[in-house]
């Protein structure tokens, strides 16, 4: 379930589904920071840590919301299946830390 740790992964495991999805997602998130980092002089590796940094932040919101939110609603989304939101009711104090 690594997908609840690395950078990047749980928005491609839950969000961005199709090819569209994502270039949509390059497109529109990744080009855009890439070209303000460059017209700051930023580095390729700080821009690429910025980057993470903000989009790790989403996915805290998008990992709450999945799984704990989901919870108090009447007909939620589910994005995870059993065997995920189970891995993550064990592991819940973890997933948040790292």
């Amino acid at each position: 379930m690594g997908f609840l740790y690395l950078p990047f992964v749980y928005t491609f495991h839950t969000r961005l589904l199709s090819l569209s999805a994502k270039i949509a997602w390059v497109t529109t998130y990744v080009i855009p920071v890439l070209i303000t980092c460059f017209y700051f002089n930023f580095d390729f590796f700080l821009s690429f840590l910025l980057i993470s940094s903000i989009y790790s932040a989403y996915e805290i919101g998008y990992i709450f919301n999945d799984c704990e939110l989901i919870k108090k609603e009447e007909n939620p989304t589910v994005r995870l299946n059993e065997e995920e939101l189970s891995y993550y009711e064990g592991k819940k104090k973890s997933n948040f830390s790292f």
